[in-house]
């Protein structure tokens, strides 16, 4: 799940089968959660497509002995997203 909070994207993983009362994710987009995780890493919203997920080929790229040592001049990484693997979601009590 994609969430944006004060003009930041993050994305939100959860273990679908510990739902309870037959959830998805879906419902969990109309309800108003609280959600507590832990930062797992990061990726681009271009990794998010399906195109991406189901793709074969691995490009693995190697850095050459330059690119170590002086440091990489590529363009940063645009639309980077912090990704939380998610261990608790509920109602908050006021």
């Amino acid at each position: 799940m994609i969430v944006n909070e004060k003009n930041t994207k993050s994305v939100l993983r959860f273990n679908i089968s510990a739902f309870k009362n037959n959830y998805s994710l879906a419902d969990l987009a109309k309800m108003n959660l609280s959600y507590f995780g832990v930062q797992v890493g990061t990726c681009s919203e271009e990794q998010l497509s399906m195109e991406k997920e189901f793709e074969m080929e691995e490009s693995i790229k190697k850095p050459k002995a330059s690119e170590i040592v002086m440091g990489d001049n590529a363009a940063p990484v645009r639309n980077v997203l912090n990704v939380y693997d998610i261990v608790l979601a509920g109602v908050m009590g006021e």
